[in-house]
């Protein structure tokens, strides 16, 4: 991932498609980020993971002691996701 771009919330899989198969589709796949894992550290053996994940309308924040709620501009920052999960 480029750690000098934001975080997408929406992501579309037409770039990634083949001309070909965009004409023959009605509609193009768009998919929403509902959660990431983020480890914090030098490397991975070495570092804190914590998670972030969309309830509803909301984004909370688990780390190993507390979960805290956090707005959408808060996770669209984070630019080291190890995984972002869409759906």
């Amino acid at each position: 991932m480029d750690k000098t771009k934001a975080m997408p919330e929406t992501l579309s899989l037409a770039i990634e498609m083949k001309p070909l198969f965009l004409e023959l589709c009605d509609i193009i796949p768009t998919y929403s980020l509902f959660g990431l894992i983020i480890c914090y550290g030098k490397n991975l053996k070495k570092c804190h993971y914590t998670s972030i994940v969309k309830k509803g309308d909301d984004w909370i924040e688990f780390t190993k002691e507390s979960a805290n709620k956090v707005d959408l501009e808060y996770v669209l920052r984070k630019r080291v996701a190890q995984i972002a999960f869409y759906r």
